[in-house]
């Protein structure tokens, strides 16, 4: 049982950094696209 939990963590952990990689990669391309815009 606690076993089973630990690897769940892990994935949600895996998963969340994954999105969090995405959610930062987006920001930066939007942030570019207005940057190029105004400059």
């Amino acid at each position: 049982m606690r076993e089973q939990t630990k690897e769940q963590l892990k994935t949600i952990r895996e998963q969340a950094a994954r999105d969090l990689d995405q959610m930062r990669e987006q920001v930066m391309k939007e942030l570019r696209k207005t940057h190029f815009q105004t400059a």
